[in-house]
C-alpha cells in the first residue's frame, strides 16, 4: 500500500514520487523517480533507495501521457530525420482518441481498442499515426 499526500503546491494527491512545481515528469522518465534517462546517473529516491534510471511500466507511460494532456504540454519533437517510435505513434494516436472525446463522443474511451471505438475515431486514431509516420520530405 503505497502512502498517498496531498502536494502542497499543486493539491493533487501524490504517492511517493512527487514533483514540487506541479509538472508531470517526462514520458519516458525513470520507474522510480521520474528523472530522464539522460540526466539520471544514480539516484536516491524513496520508493527505490539508491538506484539507476529504470524503464517506466506500460501504466506509468499510459498515466503521465493522460497527465501531459491535462497539462496541455505538447509532445516532445522528433530530431530532423528521426523517424517516429511505435510508442510515439501510440501517444499520437491516444492524444487524438482524448481530443476526440472531449468533443463529445461517447462510444470513445481512453483506453480503448481500435474496433471497440466509433468510426470517426478510428479514422481520427489511424490519421494521427499515419501523420507521425509519413516523412514529411518524401
Amino acid at each position: 500500500m503505497a502512502l498517498i499526500t496531498r502536494d502542497e503546491g499543486t493539491g493533487l494527491r501524490r504517492g511517493f514520487i512527487r514533483y514540487p512545481d506541479g509538472s508531470p515528469p517526462e514520458l519516458d522518465g525513470c520507474r522510480w523517480c521520474g528523472t530522464p534517462h539522460e540526466t539520471h546517473g544514480l539516484r536516491w529516491s524513496d520508493a527505490a533507495n539508491w538506484h539507476q534510471w529504470a524503464r517506466p511500466t506500460h501504466a506509468q507511460v499510459e498515466a503521465r501521457t493522460c497527465a501531459h494532456i491535462a497539462h496541455d504540454i505538447p509532445r516532445p519533437a522528433l530530431p530532423a530525420g528521426a523517424a517516429p517510435s511505435l510508442l510515439e505513434a501510440a501517444i499520437g494516436a491516444f492524444q487524438a482518441t482524448n481530443d476526440h472525446i472531449r468533443d463529445g463522443c461517447t462510444t470513445c474511451t481512453p483506453a480503448a481498442l481500435l474496433p471497440d471505438m466509433c468510426p470517426e475515431g478510428q479514422r481520427l486514431a489511424l490519421a494521427a499515426v499515419h501523420v507521425l509516420a509519413t516523412d514529411p520530405t518524401d
